[in-house]
């Protein structure tokens, strides 16, 4: 805790948005605990809409936007750019979550998917190198 209030960085709190604005630009996670980050990232806290779902939106919007990206050799996105897309929402809380967490489940379904596919094709592999020694 010393380190961070004598430095410029700011302690994050939990639930909040941190995306990366300048190499990976994009990348963002749901942070459910507090945090602190370098000037690479922004982070979006006290957020007006249920979590997840403004997590795929704006995944969704800053993908969509990838081609407008400034730079040439180091890709980057400015906090005012940033601040500056409109999401669109439902004004139900209740199915912003509902969007939300379909979307979380289907992203776990995909990485468990991945997962057994890793996993297969390492067995693939190694049946292979047995098969012709």
């Amino acid at each position: 805790m010393a380190a961070i209030q004598e430095s410029a960085t700011h302690l994050i709190p939990g639930k909040s948005i941190a995306i990366i604005t300048r190499v990976g630009v994009g990348k963002m996670a749901l942070i459910d605990y507090s945090y602190s980050t370098s000037q690479d990232f922004l982070s979006l806290v006290n957020l007006k809409i249920q979590p997840d779902f403004a997590l795929y939106s704006l995944h969704k919007k800053i993908t969509d936007d990838a081609e407008k990206v400034q730079g040439t050799s180091i890709k980057g996105i400015t906090k005012d750019e940033l601040l500056g897309k409109i999401l669109f929402a439902p004004s139900s809380f209740q199915e912003q979550q509902i969007i939300g967490s379909f979307f979380k489940t289907l992203d776990s379904s995909i990485a468990l998917h991945q997962r057994k596919l890793d996993s297969l094709k390492k067995l693939k592999k190694s049946l292979l190198q047995k098969m012709f020694i």
